[in-house]
């Protein structure tokens, strides 16, 4: 047993002083750069983009790596940018591969480092790093990436939105299940000015087959989100002060209605010098105790994802389409104040605090705007209220004694 144990620890001391022969040999006398077609060849067979490698190729021994400046991914057919980096390191791992021969897993686990990086349809720059297991003989991969935007690399609170993914023959998975983080942060990964803030929690779980590859990975997705938010507030939009302003509004126009129940509507719009103003754009901001967004995608489009915001002053609740392909969002929001003022007539009350005034939001998904029709929501709380005059008018002409009836 000890003569077969030796022969054993002989043989992996061995091993492993091969390898490190071979490592260091590489690293001396074999200069990658001269291999940079190759490895573009190699990258665009495997995977059908096209690399550009514009700077240096260089091996490191501690840790053995693989150190590349200046890179370019392209789409193969229409050459489009894709992925621009200014540092690529690839570190690999032979210790973890013999240990994974040993125990028969038979995988190459590779870490890959990329600083200051830009995803092409994101507008930010990230840091990326990603724990990547390949199996060797198949198209088999699984690992996980971080992403944390590159303003906050020196930041020590900051936590990386982790994306755990499985890529096999079948297609791609994707899974994020992350809680109580920052979703600034999480926010500043796919657009350059946050859009939400406070601490959130973040499932997603998305694949995408393989079998329609040529319409590419968005085209495909399918599968779930689910995000919610406590304590934060929604940039672009103050709703409360959206909110307020149509009452007022409509109450003055209620108190001019009444002193003459006939006046047309439209004149007393032409008349209106009340406008909502103040209200929307980047220096504006909704707070919420909790915001819910739930989507579910089908060939990367959620078609009737819903949003629900809560705050003691008011409540709003949404649906729309969030297509991915086409970088494009399109919600209906429906917001009603919760908060009665006082000395209100009791008809606009009535109208105010049940039929929610409708907020639009459009455009792209990392720079939507939100826009408001407030004179069609006073025309129709108008001619409600009108209706409402009228029926009391003839109530009260209706219950009038008639002293010549005798």
């Amino acid at each position: 047993m000890i003569k077969l144990f030796n022969f054993i620890l002989k043989s992996i001391i061995g091993i492993l002083l091969l390898l490190a022969i071979g490592i260091v040999s590489i690293i001396v006398f074999v200069n990658p750069g001269n291999y940079k077609p190759q490895i573009s060849s190699f990258v665009e067979k495997q995977t059908g983009y096209q690399l550009h490698i514009d700077g240096d190729i260089k091996w490191s021994l501690l840790p053995f790596s693989l150190y590349i400046q200046d890179i370019v991914v392209m789409n193969k057919t229409s050459l489009e940018k894709l992925l621009e980096s200014k540092e690529a390191r690839v570190i690999i791992k032979p210790i973890d591969y013999i240990m994974a021969v040993f125990t028969n897993k038979k995988k190459q686990a590779f870490l890959l480092k990329l600083n200051a990086t830009v995803f092409y349809g994101l507008k930010t720059k990230l840091n990326v790093e990603s724990n990547i297991n390949v199996g060797l003989g198949s198209l088999q991969v699984d690992g996980n990436v971080k992403l944390l935007p590159i303003e906050y690399q020196n930041d020590t609170k900051a936590v990386p939105l982790t994306i755990a993914f499985t890529l096999d023959k079948g297609g791609v998975s994707i899974i994020v299940d992350e809680k109580n983080v920052d979703v600034q942060v999480i926010s500043k990964i796919f657009v350059s000015e946050s859009l939400l803030f406070g601490v959130g929690n973040i499932k997603v779980n998305l694949s995408s087959a393989r079998n329609n590859n040529e319409k590419g990975l968005l085209n495909n997705l399918a599968g779930t989100m689910d995000v919610s938010i406590k304590d934060g507030k929604i940039k672009g939009i103050d709703i409360f002060s959206t909110l307020a302003q149509a009452e007022n509004n409509l109450n003055a126009l209620f108190d001019t209605m009444r002193g003459n129940v006939k006046q047309g509507i439209d004149v007393l719009l032409s008349n209106d010098s009340k406008a909502i103003n103040n209200v929307l754009g980047e220096n504006y901001f909704s707070g919420f105790s909790s915001l819910k967004l739930q989507a579910f995608f089908k060939g990367g489009v959620a078609s009737q994802s819903t949003l629900s915001l809560q705050h003691p002053s008011y409540t709003v609740q949404g649906v729309g389409l969030i297509d991915l392909p086409k970088n494009n969002l399109d919600y209906q929001f429906y917001a009603v104040l919760n908060k009665f003022t006082n000395n209100e007539p009791q008809q606009v009350a009535q109208y105010v605090h049940t039929v929610p005034l409708l907020i639009k939001i459009n455009g792209p998904i990392n720079q939507p705007v939100f826009s408001i029709n407030k004179e069609e929501y006073l025309r129709a709380a108008l001619q409600e209220l009108q209706k409402s005059l009228f029926s009391g008018a003839v109530g009260a002409l209706l219950k009038k004694p008639d002293f010549n009836a005798e």
